[in-house]
C-alpha cells in the first residue's frame, strides 16, 4: 500500500492538502521557528508539522530558538543587571520562573552574553551567574569522603544537649 500525503480519504482522514505542503515548504526554508507561523496551519500541532516535514526529508533547519527574542531572557538579563552574581535557584524565586528554564537559557547564552562567575559554598557548589563576557570560574573539587566524614562528625560533636533538660517537649 502506498502513503498518500494529499487528499482525504475514509482511511486518513487528517491526510494534509497541497496547499498545506506548499506552505510548510515555503515556511520551512525560512528563519522563523515553527510556533510562529503555526497559526497558517490551525489543523495541525507543532509535532504534526516537524513530523511531516521529517518524513518530506526537508533538510535539517540551523534556526535557534531565541531568534525573535526570548521574555525569559530578557527578565534574567534586568535581574542580573541591577545585582551580583546569582544562581539560578536565586533567579528563580526572584522571577518566578522554572529553575530548570533559566538554566537552559543561561547555558545557551553563556559565551556571548554571561558567564559563571563563581560557585556557592556548602555542600551542593550552584554556578553564580554574570552579566557579560568573562572567563567562567572553576569549579571547586569536591569534597572527599573522608572530608565530608570529619565534618559530620564535628557537627554532631558541637551540639549537646543539656540532659537535665530532656523532659522539655521538642517543638
Amino acid at each position: 500500500m502506498k502513503y498518500t500525503l494529499e487528499g482525504n480519504s475514509s482511511n486518513r482522514p487528517n491526510a494534509w492538502s497541497g496547499d498545506e505542503l506548499a506552505l510548510l515548504r515555503r515556511h520551512w526554508s525560512g528563519a522563523l521557528p515553527v510556533r510562529m507561523w503555526r497559526h497558517e496551519l490551525p489543523a495541525r500541532t507543532e509535532t504534526a508539522i516537524l513530523s511531516m516535514a521529517n518524513f518530506l526529508d526537508l533538510p535539517r533547519r540551523t534556526v535557534r530558538p531565541n531568534v525573535m527574542g526570548s521574555m525569559t531572557w530578557n527578565v534574567i538579563r534586568r535581574i542580573l543587571c541591577r545585582s551580583s552574581p546569582l544562581s539560578c535557584r536565586e533567579l528563580a524565586e526572584l522571577t518566578g520562573l522554572s529553575r530548570n528554564y533559566i538554566g537552559v537559557e543561561l547555558r545557551a547564552r553563556c559565551p556571548a552574553d554571561v558567564h559563571i562567575a563563581g560557585y556557592t559554598t556548602g555542600r551542593h557548589k550552584e554556578a553564580l551567574w554574570k552579566l557579560g563576557r568573562g572567563r567562567d570560574a572553576e569549579k571547586p573539587a569536591a569534597l572527599s569522603k573522608a572530608e565530608v566524614a570529619r565534618r559530620h562528625r564535628a557537627r554532631r560533636r558541637s551540639i549537646r544537649r543539656d540532659i537535665s533538660a530532656s523532659w522539655i517537649p521538642s517543638q
